[in-house]
């Protein structure tokens, strides 16, 4: 749950002919499609590297947030009538607003939004920046956080669902990732989302940071490919 974004789980059903034994599964997760998209996904898809693919991941992970937020931002300059958005040099070019900024913006919780405001006067100088128009680029990126958030609650539940529909075992959820672990409140939401539109409390699933994730799961395969060829 980072620049990229998938999951893995122990299949409780494979489909190998032996129901005594589980699998871990990974079922490239940033790839599931079925997805309401907005016209800024669409437009961020379409000039991807990639049109057509990894389309959860494109709206979740810290690779796109960025990208997707100065889309909206700059939408924004009709729409919403911020044209003060036109004279920011970073907006004008794709990639030039990063999941860093966004976090930047999420985490601002001064009165007078102070973060942003510095954030500004390093982009503008000499162009001082009014409170609504600081307000409107943090709900921006709070926006686009809160749905990245939702929707990998979303898919979490899809497997929590298959490996325990009648919701009676307790699970933990072992993540890593830069925007799990940086983005403010991202963890939070996360869980709140599991909660609200999932049906998950908070006492059933337990979160857990793991360091180098990915290298702790291949070894884990590894050891019980291992052990099982052991076994015969």
């Amino acid at each position: 749950c980072g620049t990229g974004h998938n999951t893995a789980y122990y299949e409780p059903q494979p489909r190998h002919g032996q129901p005594d034994r589980v699998m871990a599964y990974n079922p490239e997760s940033g790839g599931f499609d079925r997805l309401r998209r907005s016209r800024f996904d669409e437009e961020l898809d379409l000039d991807s590297d990639s049109p057509g693919r990894q389309r959860l991941e494109k709206m979740v992970a810290g690779r796109y947030l960025g990208e997707l937020a100065r889309r909206i931002l700059q939408a924004g300059r009709g729409d919403c009538g911020m044209q003060f958005i036109e004279e920011i040099p970073c907006l004008s070019h794709p990639d030039g607003l990063s999941s860093v900024d966004v976090a930047c913006f999420v985490g601002d919780r001064t009165k007078e939004l102070e973060h942003i405001d510095a954030w500004l006067t390093e982009k503008l100088p000499g162009r001082p920046a009014s409170l609504a128009e600081r307000h409107f680029i943090k709900a921006v990126a709070e926006l686009v956080a809160e749905r990245a958030a939702t929707l990998i609650a979303a898919s979490y539940a899809g497997f929590l669902r298959r490996l325990d529909p009648l919701r009676q075992r307790r699970h933990v959820i072992g993540v890593n990732g830069s925007l799990y672990e940086k983005m403010p409140g991202f963890a939070e939401g996360i869980q709140a989302a599991l909660t609200r539109f999932g049906g998950w409390p908070a006492e059933q699933v337990a979160f857990l940071v793991v360091g180098e994730a990915p290298l702790v799961g291949a070894a884990i395969a590894a050891a019980i490919a291992g052990r099982e060829g052991e076994d015969g």
